[in-house]
């Protein structure tokens, strides 16, 4: 009989892996703020847990957390499971995440986590109790113990025992009990409190855990603004003072542009909502704490009209179907509202009776838009759009000024918030009426058109043609003449003007959440400005950017964050840049 012989190899990973060639890219990643993800692949047993245990050894100085993203699949599922399968990976990713921190670094959490309650506090509790029940037996049997030590006939320990019965001794004792009472008392209550803290630690949308939208729908407003506060301090504390964050007074509803996707559920009923976080599987929403009430009505009446006009919702899937999303757009100071339909084809059935049936019950609707969008792709909009109501657009007013909204233009989303943010943009230019300056990524002309009445010259730049034709038209509605608005890269446009000698006293940025990057920056050093308006939707990109200006002549005054978006996670910025003599 012949005798085999196996060579196993185990595929455990290894802790001290040559992993020079990607710990450079590694490091690459930690020293790129903006960068925030990192993949390793490879086949199972390449050697990926390799990689990162070696790293992790070589470096302890940093902190590791190990999630691990393993599912596997039942062979037989019933509907049941189905419900439930949305959330076992979240739940799976929170409980480990939950097992790794220490205990006191998630108070109040509302994970059932063993904790370690400590020798030392057992000790101290226990002695607390032998020194409340103590005092409570020693002063309530006071008297007999008294007449107990009168009868003894030792004078010795008749003497001794008198120290322990005197009316000082009673005093402390008094003291002793009235003292444990109360920090007993004290733990009882602060312990029922983190249990009703913890009760009450749950959100007033339904749909918060499958949204993913509003990140903070559990925490308390106050709390929300102490959180971006601390964010701001602890990226932006080292170029000046960060002043107090300005929040809401009423932090609901504020969103005047609402978004809504359209689909059936597997009954074949309309349903309107988002898209589950990371999916594009659609979440019913009937009403969102954040976004506008009126434009919410809205779409609950377009949903509800569907089936009397036979109108199918698009699938994406299949490619069959017609209405795909719906976007609304409320002017807050107008009261002007459009309805954007976003179709799968350019045709509508019935559409004016549609629009009359819409208008009938909400007869504030001004606007009606067909916007065409039949390509496989994420963007809500696309390119061909046709009024088949009204003009195509709204009108609002924002600082004083009448702007024209769009389909497609930037505008910012809370009003109430953004004249404060403005306001406070316009104050750090101390604008003389002398000045020209500069509106960067000045999108249909906001901060540009506003600053126009207190400067001698502005120029608004912006890459969008869509965004420079709104500008412009809102330029001549507000009866600005000293305002001129070009299609084109503003980094360009200001190195152009440094080349031919010409100034800007103040430039106003505001660009997109991925801040800007060098090559505009450098433009701004060149044409070198007195002052630096820098607004910003993202605290990160912001400390970014402002170590290449402060490193290069800049130097930050005013920090001020606002509060655009309550129960979310961004934060609008204003700094004031001055440039050093």
């Amino acid at each position: 009989m012949t005798q085999k012989y196996y060579n196993f190899e185990k595929l455990t990973p290894d802790k001290d892996a040559d992993i020079s060639v990607y710990e450079e890219a590694i490091e690459f990643v930690f020293d790129n703020s903006d960068v925030t993800n990192i993949a390793i692949s490879g086949a199972y047993g390449a050697g990926k847990s390799s990689v990162i245990e070696s790293y992790e050894k070589k470096h302890d100085n940093k902190n590791f957390l190990h999630i691990s993203l393993a599912h596997f699949e039942p062979t037989e599922r019933n509907e049941s499971e189905d419900s439930v399968k949305e959330t076992t990976l979240e739940g799976k990713i929170l409980n480990q995440l939950i097992h790794q921190i220490p205990v006191d670094r998630i108070p109040q959490t509302n994970f059932r986590v063993k904790k370690d309650v400590g020798r030392r506090n057992i000790i101290i509790i226990t002695i607390l109790l032998y020194v409340l029940l103590g005092s409570i037996t020693f002063i309530s049997m006071s008297n007999k113990i008294q007449n107990w030590v009168d009868a003894l006939c030792d004078g010795r320990l008749k003497s001794l025992l008198a120290i322990f019965t005197n009316d000082f001794t009673v005093f402390f004792a008094a003291i002793a009990l009235a003292g444990s009472a109360f920090i007993c008392i004290y733990n009882a209550v602060k312990v029922q409190k983190n249990k009703k803290q913890t009760r009450n630690q749950t959100s007033a949308c339904k749909i918060d855990k499958k949204c993913g939208g509003c990140q903070f729908q559990k925490m308390p407003y106050k709390e929300q603004l102490k959180r971006k506060q601390k964010q701001e301090e602890k990226l932006l504390g080292g170029f000046c003072k960060v002043s107090p964050i300005i929040g809401m007074e009423h932090p609901y509803f504020y969103r005047n542009k609402v978004h809504a996707v359209f689909d059936h559920d597997r009954k074949g009923n309309v349903i309107s909502g988002i898209y589950a976080e990371g999916t594009h599987r659609v979440i019913a929403v009937e009403e969102c704490l954040i976004e506008d009430k009126k434009s919410q009505e809205i779409i609950r009446t377009i949903r509800e009209l569907l089936p009397s006009f036979k109108i199918k919702t698009y699938n994406e899937d299949t490619g069959y179907g017609l209405l795909r999303h719906v976007l609304i757009r409320r002017g807050f100071e107008t009261g002007e509202i459009m309805v954007v339909l976003v179709l799968g084809s350019p045709i509508l059935p019935s559409k004016n009776n549609f629009v009359k049936a819409l208008r009938k019950v909400h007869p504030e609707i001004t606007t009606v838009v067909l916007n065409v969008n039949n390509k496989q792709t994420s963007m809500v909009l696309g390119e061909k759009e046709k009024p088949i109501y009204g003009p195509g657009f709204i009108k609002d007013r924002l600082c004083g000024c009448t702007f024209r909204i769009s389909p497609k233009s930037f505008y910012q989303v809370n009003p109430v918030q953004t004249e404060i943010l403005y306001n406070i943009a316009m104050d750090y230019a101390e604008l003389t009426g002398k000045e020209t300056v500069i509106d960067a990524y000045c999108g249909t002309g906001t901060i540009g058109l506003i600053a126009a009445r207190n400067a001698k010259r502005v120029i608004g730049v912006e890459l969008n043609k869509d965004a420079v034709k709104d500008a412009r038209i809102n330029a001549k509605e507000n009866g600005i003449k000293n305002a001129e608005i070009y299609a084109g890269d503003a980094g360009r446009f200001m190195v152009d003007m440094a080349s031919k000698n010409q100034k800007a006293d103040v430039v106003f940025m505001d660009p997109p959440r991925a801040g800007s990057d060098e090559k505009f920056l450098s433009s701004v050093i060149k044409l070198g400005p007195k002052r630096v308006v820098y607004v910003s939707c993202n605290p990160e990109t912001l400390a970014r950017d402002l170590k290449y200006l402060t490193g290069n002549g800049y130097q930050a005054m005013k920090i001020q964050p606002v509060d655009n978006f309550p129960f979310c996670d961004h934060i609008e910025t204003v700094v004031k840049l001055v440039k050093k003599r």
